[in-house]
This record gives structure tokens, sequence and C-alpha cells, in this order.
């Protein structure tokens, strides 16, 4: 009997410490940091050259030619319009548009007219470009676009118009996040786009984004992360399936490629230096459009590098 107590003290005292090493934070702490030590002595690259993933990137070489962030959408819509030039198999933003673009003509007619009291008019100018905002939704409706959405768990639940959701069957053990509430892009924009993804990131207890969610649960829909929505756009017939009982692990079949997830529908992030990704310049597309190593088409379920001149 005595032996029995000690024994079961002994296992109150361990679950105790080990209940306060937890609490306290340091056995995440050594956990976070095995991992991080981990994936970096087994640390993979990829060579631009062989990437079929092209950044468009805001730098400040874009910064400096194009004028100070938030740019208008009309010149949004010119990049946008070069980058759908070379037919490629899924184009993403990684941008919100919640709000009107103020500088289209229109807006600045209404702004000076609520501020001011003044009718104002721009002489010569076509009507055509007079909203920025139609032009840049006439672009993203021209090609194979995808949006961001951002998914929070306020008690106001709202939904997005016009989703264009993937019809994924989920299996009853994926325990993935919930959302009531979604903000959303303008509804002219909204409309215009071929997909939508949202951009919510799961951040460990020490501020690292070590785990990116590819799928989350709003309104008894599934919902695909913006990566996975514009892998949709090349093969919109994406499977979940139960990869293992035991696990709970879950697998994203795509053409011919398998994504394991846990049940959160979660996988762990590998961060690449930005030079493994082919680049270019916002400011130099728009002046030059897209050098030909940056040319990227879908042929049926394949992805190729085109060599054609522009």
């Amino acid at each position: 009997m005595k032996r029995v107590i000690g024994l079961t003290s002994i296992l109150a005292a361990i679950f105790s410490l080990h209940l306060l090493l937890y609490v306290s934070g340091v056995l995440p702490f050594f956990d976070f940091r095995f991992f991080d030590i981990v994936s970096k002595s087994v640390s993979t690259t990829i060579e631009a050259e062989s990437s079929s993933t092209v950044v468009v990137e805001i730098d400040e070489q874009s910064l400096q030619n194009l004028g100070q962030w938030p740019w208008p959408r009309i010149v949004l819509a010119k990049v946008l319009q070069e980058i759908l030039i070379q037919k490629p198999a899924a184009v993403g933003f990684d941008i919100f548009f919640p709000e009107t673009d103020r500088t289209s003509p229109l807006q600045l007619k209404s702004f000076y007219k609520k501020l001011l009291g003044l009718d104002i008019t721009v002489e010569g100018f076509p009507p055509s470009l007079q909203d920025h905002d139609l032009i840049f939704a006439e672009v993203l409706a021209s090609g194979p676009t995808v949006l961001p959405m951002f998914a929070t768990k306020d008690a106001n639940t709202t939904s997005c118009p016009n989703l264009h959701l993937l019809p994924l069957p989920v299996p009853d053990s994926l325990k993935v996040s919930t959302s009531n509430s979604l903000l959303c892009n303008i509804p002219i924009l909204q409309q215009s786009a071929h997909g939508f993804g949202f951009i919510n990131a799961a951040v460990d207890s020490d501020g690292v984004l070590r785990r990116q969610p590819l799928i989350i649960r709003h309104q008894q829909q599934i919902l695909p992360n913006l990566a996975l929505a514009m892998l949709a756009q090349v093969d919109p017939d994406i499977q979940i399936n139960l990869a293992n009982k035991i696990l709970s692990t879950v697998d994203i079949n795509f053409m011919d490629k398998i994504i394991t997830v846990n049940q959160r529908g979660e996988i762990l992030n590998h961060l690449y230096e930005k030079q493994s990704f082919n680049r270019i310049s916002a400011s130099t597309l728009i002046a030059n459009g897209a050098p030909k190593k940056f040319i990227y088409w879908q042929d049926g379920a394949n992805w190729r590098l085109c060599s054609r001149s522009l």
C-alpha cells in the first residue's frame, strides 16, 4: 500500500512539474527552438530558373517611378494586363481592396462635392478612364485571377458575394479552424475575380509563423487559402482525403502532387530566400513587359517554360 501511495505521489509530482513547465512556456520554448534547428539542418533550396512562381514586386524602384503606395488601380490594371498577356496559369493578389479607389476622377468629383460643395469637371478626360475600379475589374475578369479575403471569428457573421468556392468534401476527422466573418473586396472586384483565398496565418505563442492553414470552415463551407485557390485555377478537381486515421493526417491531391496536412488543415512553413523565385519589378513590367525567362504558360495539365518572343 505504501508503495502504491509513493508511486502515485511521484506520478502526481511529475504531472505537476510538467504542467508547471507547460504553463510557464518553457516546454513550448524548447519545442519551438528544436523545430527551428531541425528545419535549418534539413532545409532544401530551389533554383529560380526551375521555379514556376513569378513574383511581381512593389519595390523601391517601382515606388520611385510610379509614386507612393497605394497606387491608383488603373496602374494595377496595367500591371495585371501585362501579366495576362503571357497567359499565366493563375495570378494571385496578396492585396486587399475593401474600399473604392479615391483617385478615380468619379471619386474626386464626389469628394469635392461632399467636402466643399464644388462641382468640378475634368475637361477632355475620356469617360472610359473615369472609374479606376471598373477598369481594374474588367482586367480581373479577363484571366485566371485570385483575390484575397480575411477570415475572423467576430460575432457579426458576414459573407462575401460570388466566392467561387471549391466544392471540397472533407473528412469528419478534420478539425479545421472556423470563421464567422469575412473581410472582402468591394463588390465590383469581388464579382470579377475567378477565385478567392484567405490570407490568415497561424502564429505560434512566440510570434513566429511556423504553420500555415490551407483550409478553414465558414458557414458550413470550406475556404481555401490564397495559394490553394491559385492551384485550383490550374486543377479545379483538387481532392481532400484522409491519409492516416491514427495520425489524423489529410492529403490534398493536386494534379500529380500530394500535400499532407494535419487534422487542423495546416502545413509547416518552409521559408525560402527571395532569390529562390523569379522576380520582376512592377515598374519594369509596365515599361518593358515580361522578359522571356519569366513567361510561364499552361499546356493541358503541365507547366511549361515558354521560349516564344513577346
